[in-house]
């Protein structure tokens, strides 16, 4: 089982524009869980504040000289899907799976269409950024396999409503061929596995404000966070 605790930082939306992040009151209209703890004490409140404070300069990507940062990926393609809750839910995982094994292996690439499938925490019109955390975990606890790779469930940009593209010509229910597959030689169908490489985690949380989001990132590695994207609408620089 990979021991992860990925922690969260919220922060406000503008009601201007439609948010991919759910409301409150949408979310819990959907059954999906907000943004918490999975355990009464939060382990992140036993970790350290470095002597003489955080350093003026600390990336993930390049600590030093070694990137311990996965390849994100583009959620627009191959069409729109409002889905940048699962990406950085899963992006800032697999980032901290990559910490805990040092960076010394090939980069485990997991499963944000696995995510959508399932419907672990919204679907491509919006989500819950504490939704695949609190789903995984879930599913970690009662002893069945987790999210699975990338390699068996690449990203398709489609959930069960969606109308873009070529995602109404095909199912994205939960179904085993929908969570991991393989696909044999010309005019066999693809199959449904029932073991694949996956991945657990055993604790979530949910934290607060620049001191606590420093703390959390200088110990344990990237956190995925919900932020005002108003500005970036209608940027067009480098």
């Amino acid at each position: 089982m990979m021991k992860s605790l990925v922690s969260l930082a919220s922060f406000g939306t503008v009601a201007a524009y439609k948010s991919e992040l759910l409301s409150d009151e949408e979310a819990l209209r959907e059954g999906f869980d907000l943004l918490g703890n999975a355990t009464d004490h939060s382990s992140h409140d036993d970790l350290p504040v470095p002597n003489g404070g955080y350093p003026d300069d600390f990336n993930w990507c390049n600590k030093d000289g070694v990137n311990y940062c996965t390849t994100m990926l583009n959620q627009h393609i191959p069409q729109y899907c409002g889905s940048c809750w699962a990406h950085g839910s899963v992006s800032a995982l697999q980032d901290r799976i990559k910490i805990a094994r040092n960076a010394k292996h090939p980069d485990v690439m997991l499963s944000v269409q696995h995510v959508l499938n399932c419907r672990g925490g919204g679907s491509c019109h919006g989500g819950t950024l504490g939704g695949p955390y609190s789903w995984l975990y879930k599913k970690s606890k009662n002893g069945g396999p987790g999210i699975s790779y990338f390699s068996s469930n690449p990203y398709m940009a489609c959930s069960h409503e969606s109308k873009e593209g070529f995602c109404p010509s095909q199912d994205w229910s939960c179904s085993d061929e929908n969570v991991a597959r393989t696909c044999g030689s010309f005019g066999k169908e693809c199959v449904g596995l029932n073991s694949y490489p996956n991945a657990t985690i055993s604790d979530h949380g949910s934290i607060y404000g620049t001191a606590a989001m420093q703390k959390e990132l200088y110990n344990r590695g990237p956190i995925a966070c919900e932020i005002n994207a108003r500005p970036l609408l209608d940027y067009t620089g480098a």
